[in-house]
């Protein structure tokens, strides 16, 4: 989560997702108030141009997807809560799980 108070990004959050299938690729989401999203969608192009020019990413590719609202349904809370609990259960599943990091 983005700790930036007074800022029109506080609160946002930056989500990396990754995939076993696919080691060496990402996908970045970052989500916020209706503000911060108009700032990250007008910024988008450059985000991306800057994560694949950067020498440290050489070799990965990071996909950044369009940046989304934070605040999430309760409908959208129930299917992950839904996802996570039939995880757990089914261990031996062939799906791969992806993995999620925040900042």
């Amino acid at each position: 989560m983005v700790e930036m108070e007074g800022s029109a990004l506080h609160g946002s959050e930056i989500v990396i997702d990754h995939y076993d299938t696919a080691p060496h690729s990402f996908n970045l989401q970052l989500s916020g108030t209706p503000e911060a999203t108009d700032l990250f969608a007008t910024n988008l192009a450059s985000l991306q141009f800057s994560l694949q020019a950067h020498p440290v990413l050489q070799g990965f590719q990071v996909n950044v997807l369009p940046p989304t609202l934070g605040e999430k349904s309760e409908l959208y809370a129930r299917g992950r809560e839904k996802i996570g609990k039939l995880g757990s259960k089914d261990k031996q599943s062939s799906v791969q799980r992806k993995k999620k990091t925040s900042f």
